[in-house]
Formats: C-alpha cells, structure tokens, sequence
C-alpha cells in the first residue's frame, strides 16, 4: 500500500495509535439500530444505525445485508460525505458482502475521520451474522482510497483493533 504524502508520518505509528485507544470511548453505550423495513427486500435486510463517535459526534449510517447468504459473511465499510446518499452498494451486496456505510459531519480532521471508521468497524464486528475477519475498507468502486481508510487498513493489519475494549 503506498502513503501519500498528505498523511504525516506519526499518523502511521503503532504506537501513536495503541496510545489512542488506550482510553478510547467508541460509544457503544449510544449504538442504536433500527430495522428499515422501507428499504429491506427479498434479497437484502437493512438497518439504520447511529453511533456516537470518540468525541460525542453523531455518526448516522445504513448497515445492509444480503438475506440469501447462510453463516457468517464478509463486511465492507464506507463513507459519504455530510450531504451524500445513504444507500446500499448493490454491487457489494451481490458479491454477499455486508455493507456498512456512514456519514459523518464536514471539516473533521484527519484523526478524528480515522476514529470514525475504526467506532464503525468495531461496531460491524459485533454484528450477528458478521465475520470480523473478513474486513474490506473504502469504496470499491474508487480507484483510490481515502487518507482515513488507508490508516484504518494499516491499524487493521497491525491488528491493533483486536485491542479494542
């Protein structure tokens, strides 16, 4: 995985990132999740989430699952911008990945987008039905990856989110 040169080199430390989490709230006293019922069809069962981030932030998000794939399946985790769409990635969820997406507010810094995704993956492994081991990160369809994603996928194979409360 190649670094860009907008990501500091401290925001790729272990160490930086272990101290992080060391105290860090994820806020899964203030998960809920609501099935969406509007949404949901035969082949895919989607449900609303809202997860307080490390800092109070609201994170609001669809989790979708595909109904036809028996035991435990992979999951993708994605974002939209402030005033993007929440909607399923039917693409992802044919492949019978589960797909997360979330939206988070405008103007957040770098390591605060990072926490984001990390409160959202977390939370995607707790969810029945989901293999934690099986983590894809960012959109597939971009040919790039966003700076928070690109840390999040190196936190992931230092596996240093298996040390999370």
């Amino acid at each position: 995985m190649r670094v860009r040169p907008s990501v500091h080199p401290l925001l790729l430390d272990p160490i930086y990132w272990r101290n992080c989490f060391q105290n860090l709230d994820l806020g899964q006293h203030a998960l809920s999740f609501l099935e969406r019922h509007d949404l949901s069809t035969r082949r895919a069962k989607v449900a609303e989430f809202s997860l307080c981030a490390h800092d109070g932030t609201l994170l609001r998000g669809l989790c979708s699952r595909p109904a036809w794939v028996p035991g435990r399946r992979p999951f993708r985790v994605r974002s939209v911008g402030p005033n993007g769409p929440l909607e399923m990635d039917m693409a992802t969820l044919k492949q019978g990945v589960a797909d997360f997406v979330f939206q988070g507010p405008d103007g957040r810094p770098l390591k605060d987008r990072v926490l984001d995704v990390v409160a959202v993956v977390h939370m995607a492994q707790q969810v029945r039905g989901i293999d934690a081991n099986r983590t894809n990160l960012g959109d597939h369809n971009m040919n790039r990856t966003d700076d928070e994603f690109m840390i999040a996928e190196h936190l992931l194979a230092w596996d240093l989110l298996s040390t999370l409360p």
